[in-house]
Protein backbone atom coordinates (compact mmCIF):
# COMPACT_ATOMS: atom_id res chain seq x y z
CA UNK A 1 0.00 0.00 0.00
CA UNK A 2 1.14 3.74 -0.73
CA UNK A 3 -0.52 6.82 1.30
CA UNK A 4 -0.41 10.11 -0.71
CA UNK A 5 -0.89 13.71 -0.14
CA UNK A 6 -3.44 15.14 -2.35
CA UNK A 7 -4.10 18.83 -1.54
CA UNK A 8 -7.72 18.93 -2.75
CA UNK A 9 -8.76 15.69 -1.15
CA UNK A 10 -6.20 14.52 1.23
CA UNK A 11 -4.60 11.63 2.23
CA UNK A 12 -5.42 8.58 -0.11
CA UNK A 13 -4.18 4.96 0.40
CA UNK A 14 -3.73 3.26 -3.17
CA UNK A 15 -3.12 -0.46 -3.60
CA UNK A 16 -0.74 -0.68 -6.84
CA UNK A 17 0.99 -3.64 -9.15
CA UNK A 18 3.71 -3.94 -10.85
CA UNK A 19 5.09 -5.63 -13.70
CA UNK A 20 7.92 -6.36 -15.98
CA UNK A 21 8.22 -5.30 -19.57
CA UNK A 22 9.22 -7.74 -21.80
CA UNK A 23 12.14 -7.17 -23.82
CA UNK A 24 13.64 -4.18 -21.50
CA UNK A 25 15.83 -4.27 -19.08
CA UNK A 26 14.97 -2.82 -16.00
CA UNK A 27 11.62 -1.12 -17.09
CA UNK A 28 8.15 -1.54 -15.09
CA UNK A 29 4.83 -0.58 -15.75
CA UNK A 30 3.14 0.19 -12.54
CA UNK A 31 -0.83 0.85 -11.73
CA UNK A 32 -2.02 2.26 -8.57
CA UNK A 33 -6.07 1.81 -7.85
CA UNK A 34 -8.00 2.55 -4.60
CA UNK A 35 -10.11 -0.28 -3.63
CA UNK A 36 -14.22 0.15 -4.57
CA UNK A 37 -16.39 1.36 -1.56
CA UNK A 38 -13.84 2.92 0.30
CA UNK A 39 -13.02 6.50 1.39
CA UNK A 40 -10.07 6.26 -0.80
CA UNK A 41 -12.03 5.13 -3.61
CA UNK A 42 -14.71 7.72 -3.01
CA UNK A 43 -11.64 10.82 -3.47
CA UNK A 44 -10.12 9.08 -6.36
CA UNK A 45 -13.76 9.66 -7.77
CA UNK A 46 -13.56 13.01 -6.92
CA UNK A 47 -10.52 14.10 -8.74
CA UNK A 48 -11.44 12.19 -11.87
CA UNK A 49 -15.02 14.05 -11.79
CA UNK A 50 -12.91 17.42 -11.39
CA UNK A 51 -10.30 16.73 -13.88
CA UNK A 52 -13.15 15.82 -16.37
CA UNK A 53 -15.17 19.07 -15.98
CA UNK A 54 -11.52 20.89 -16.14
CA UNK A 55 -11.18 19.50 -19.68
CA UNK A 56 -14.16 20.49 -20.81
CA UNK A 57 -13.99 23.79 -19.54
CA UNK A 58 -10.48 24.00 -21.35
CA UNK A 59 -12.10 22.72 -24.70
CA UNK A 60 -15.01 25.39 -24.74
Amino acid sequence: MLTVHHPQVGDIVLGYQCMQLEGTTGHRRSAYYAEPGTPDYEKMLLLDAAASDRDQLNAG
